[in-house]
């Protein structure tokens, strides 16, 4: 097997439909959980050149820019990882993140809400997590 034709990994995540995870959108997720959001950059747009339309590649950019205080830029990327892939919960969560933390000025915690919601609803953990965490919050 020549170095073009590294092998891909596919992950599946609760519901969600299976990705394949090409090598340069793992090394960025490598990156990130080693704390490095400026090697995970470089990586996930070396991903998209190489597949401009890989939503998990879009959404590793989001997460890397929004690491480096790049928030509007982060929304952006995250908001085309979910134009490529609607059911992508995992980029649904994080874009509610953003607008639940108030990144934009004011929270905006219905579109939050709407985001974790719908993520939710394709079986991902987390956004039910956030939602009771949401609810919680508003009893205060």
């Amino acid at each position: 097997m020549s170095s073009h034709t590294a092998p891909h990994s596919i992950l599946t995540v609760g519901n969600q439909k299976k990705h394949t995870v090409k090598p340069h959108t793992k090394l960025g997720w490598r990156f990130l959980l080693n704390e490095q959001p400026q090697a995970a950059m470089t990586a996930y747009r070396q991903a998209l050149r190489q597949n401009p339309k890989s939503a998990g590649a879009y959404l590793g950019l989001g997460i890397s820019l929004k690491s480096l205080g790049k928030v509007e830029l982060a929304k952006k990327a995250m908001l085309k990882a979910v134009n490529l892939d609607p059911r992508l919960p995992s980029a649904l969560v994080h874009l509610g993140y953003l607008y639940a933390e108030g990144h934009f000025g004011q929270a905006d915690l219905q579109t939050a809400r709407r985001l974790f919601r719908e993520a939710s609803q394709l079986g991902d953990p987390f956004a039910t997590i956030a939602l009771l965490d949401m609810k919680s919050r508003s009893k205060l």
